[in-house]
């Protein structure tokens, strides 16, 4: 079941905290600036819900996103 569908960084913490899924998914690129915020998003929500299952998705082929994840979170 989708508990939430959101556009950007901060309304998907948002979702996280008020809905508490059991899984997030995510894309690293996501609204205003279409850079690292989905990215970010899921390294703040990994600090705060360490147990918290987050896939992050991407189209674009680049190692460093899959690199910072793994060295961050």
């Amino acid at each position: 079941e989708v508990v939430a569908a959101v556009g950007e960084a901060e309304t998907l913490r948002q979702a996280v905290e008020r809905e508490r899924p059991d899984i997030v998914v995510t894309d690293v690129r996501m609204p205003p600036d279409f850079r690292d915020e989905g990215l970010r998003a899921a390294l703040a929500l990994r600090a705060e819900r360490p147990t918290l299952p987050i896939l992050v998705l991407s189209q674009y082929v680049a190692s460093a996103y899959a690199t910072r994840l793994v060295l961050e979170s």
